[in-house]
């Protein structure tokens, strides 16, 4: 522990990166190296923490999310039966997320009793260590879905996330979607369309339990970006 100061962090990288690790690889050995020296400190140990000054970085992934015309489609193909059991099955899961935002961990283990007066209340799965408690009002589209999501939990249970998300790829291909649909695409779905419908940031920041801003501020950039898109239709209209 004498040894380490930032010096040896910034060494420790650089050593990652020439191994061709990329980004998030090194991201995670990063995290992995700042929890072994909180924990030291926790137990008494006297350290200079050398991550006091340095950011864990992290590639921002693409985000897949779907707009309100595909969700429409989606809630009248629900509606209208048009698919096999199972896939109905697991297109209610997904619909049950776009309209909370829980995860799908969540979606497995959530009940009646996280409800009360309209509004929901849950420790989330994730970040269950910290005993952090997320609390909103339901919509009446989420508690017809999540009333719905009770009925088949009582019944059969779910199925996996894999054999979900399988299911979701052939959802939307017979809805003539051409997204890649999983179990996670849901909560970018509901981020976007709650910024969309005028939503504000710190709110939905509280909703999808995030403890950075910044995390939340990743959605506003993206609504930002297609409304500067869509105002290029202007150009393409009148040239």
């Amino acid at each position: 522990f004498d040894m380490l100061s930032p010096a040896v962090i910034d060494e420790y990288e650089k050593f990652l990166r020439k191994k061709k690790n990329n980004i998030n690889t090194i991201s995670a050995a990063m995290k992995n190296f700042k929890a072994y020296i909180n924990r030291a400190i926790r137990q008494g140990m006297e350290i200079k923490n050398p991550f006091i000054h340095y950011k864990i970085k992290m590639a921002q992934g693409r985000i897949t999310f779907l707009s309100l015309e595909q969700q429409h489609k989606l809630i009248e193909m629900y509606d209208k039966k048009e698919l096999a059991d199972h896939l109905q099955e697991s297109l209610l899961v997904y619909l049950v997320q776009s309209f909370t935002s829980i995860r799908i961990s969540d979606a497995r283990i959530i009940n009646e009793k996280w409800i009360s007066q309209g509004l929901l209340e849950f420790k989330p799965h994730k970040t269950r260590r910290y005993e952090k408690v997320v609390r909103f009002g339901l919509s009446k589209v989420a508690s017809r879905f999540l009333k719905e999501l009770f009925e088949l939990k009582n019944r059969k249970g779910l199925k996996s996330d894999q054999k979900i998300n399988d299911d979701l790829k052939l959802i939307a291909a017979h809805a003539g979607i051409h997204k890649t649909i999983t179990t996670h695409v849901a909560r970018h779905t509901f981020a976007t369309t709650f910024l969309t419908l005028g939503g504000r940031i710190e709110v939905l920041q509280d909703i999808m339990g995030h403890s950075r801003i910044e995390t939340t501020m990743r959605y506003v950039h993206i609504i930002d970006t297609r409304k500067t898109e869509q105002m290029g239709n202007f150009d393409n209209e009148f040239k």
